[in-house]
């Protein structure tokens, strides 16, 4: 497997030049494209691909640690995380979307027609809201969460009556950067630098140039670890501090 703490970008960007080299056309794309470059890029030899562990089947398991890749609703996998975290040290993979970029391609050909950018677009902070669902497992000495940060390309056919076409995939595109989580405390990374003690979740917000409820979600889950503490000021919510080393 890659080493977790040290993610090389030229790695990924070669892992993704051989994964587009498979697919022979936009068909060979699916759904779990995503998925499925994450697998080869962590792990090449697919001989640790899809290695039942218990009664659940692991993404990758090397024989000494475990890693899963969840690409949306982590909260799906409490059942599978427990399981395997009684068997091995396990590394739970979270990717988080930078920036989105929609192509959209011939539905008979599969040639690209067009590429942009859009607006649309994700946040650090933004891991708060899935890890928030397990978090009485972040705990476990046995597990370690990986969060690439990714730019991704979601694809669409043209339509001849110009309505935009359903998503049909999402393919990686660059590695923009990675964090590593070993315990709660390194959730504090996500919180920005230099902030006042009495600071809100606005100023969080404003200081990270993240969405309000990223930030609300993050607050609560330092709280949920005293990694933070709080005091109600009066309806306006609550002042966080951190506490002194």
């Amino acid at each position: 497997m890659i080493d977790f703490s040290a993610p090389a970008p030229e790695r990924f960007a070669y892992a993704l030049e051989n994964f587009a080299r498979t697919q022979s056309s936009i068909g060979t794309y699916n759904e779990r494209s995503m998925h499925a470059f994450l697998k080869q890029y962590i792990e090449p030899d697919t001989n640790f691909h899809e290695v039942p562990v218990g009664r659940f089947v692991a993404d990758i398991c090397n024989g000494e640690e475990i890693c899963e890749i969840q690409t949306s609703q982590v909260f799906r996998m409490r059942d599978k995380l427990s399981h395997f975290l009684e068997h091995s040290r396990v590394t739970l993979v979270c990717p988080l979307i930078r920036r989105h970029y929609t192509a959209k391609y011939h539905p008979e050909t599969g040639e690209f027609l067009s590429v942009r950018i859009t607006p649309r677009r994700g946040y650090p902070q933004d891991i708060a809201a899935s890890l928030s669902p397990i978090r009485d497992l972040l705990s476990n000495e046995n597990l370690r969460v990986w969060v690439p940060y990714l730019d991704v390309t979601d694809l669409r056919p043209f339509t001849e009556t110009g309505k935009r076409g359903k998503k049909t995939d999402t393919i990686p595109r660059e590695l923009a950067d990675a964090w590593y989580i070993t315990c709660p405390h390194d959730l504090l990374q996500f919180l920005p630098e230099n902030l006042a003690d009495g600071f809100t979740t606005k100023d969080v917000a404003l200081a990270a140039k993240c969405r309000l409820e990223s930030a609300q979600i993050l607050m609560t889950l330092l709280h949920h670890f005293s990694l933070v503490t709080r005091e109600r000021q009066g309806n306006r919510g609550y002042a966080y501090t951190l506490p002194k080393e």
